[in-house]
């Protein structure tokens, strides 16, 4: 959808992950890879993405799987 809308900045939150208890790592390795196979899209007008995280713990697992 923001493809469509020819949006260039997008962000994230770091959903599920908190009191529906889905895996930190896990959600963070699948939100990661699947941001970065569509930035190496050459045809893709996305140019920034800001993953929204809530505390140093979600930051931390984040930027070791970056």
């Amino acid at each position: 959808m923001a493809e469509e809308r020819g949006v260039r900045t997008i962000s994230f939150p770091a959903i599920g992950t908190g009191v529906y208890g889905y895996p930190l790592e896990e959600a963070a390795a699948i939100a990661l890879r699947e941001v970065k196979a569509h930035l190496e899209k050459t045809d893709t007008k996305l140019r920034h993405v800001v993953f929204v995280l809530f505390g140093k713990a979600a930051y931390e697992v984040y930027a070791r799987l970056a």
